[in-house]
Order: structure tokens, then C-alpha cells, then sequence
């Protein structure tokens, strides 16, 4: 059973905590890294 996440309001700040989170971390990586982890991050 999955919740559906557009439905609930909670879930979806949390996700989108997450995806700022991540992508903040990425920001220090190698250029390289950085690209290859953008793109899989667009792809959420």
C-alpha cells in the first residue's frame, strides 16, 4: 500500500525538503558529479 504523496500536504513538503536537501549537497561535489546527479535528480 502506497500513500499517494500529491494528495497529502505533509508528505509533499517533506519531499520537497528532501529534493532542497539533496540538491544542496550536490552543490558540493566535483562539476562532473554535479551534472550527473542533477540529472538523475530531474528525472524524480
Amino acid at each position: 500500500m502506497k500513500p499517494p504523496i500529491n494528495d497529502n500536504i505533509a508528505l509533499m513538503n517533506m519531499y520537497y525538503k528532501q529534493v532542497n536537501s539533496i540538491k544542496k549537497t550536490i552543490r558540493t561535489l566535483h562539476e562532473d558529479l554535479q551534472l550527473d546527479y542533477e540529472t538523475e535528480i530531474g528525472k524524480l
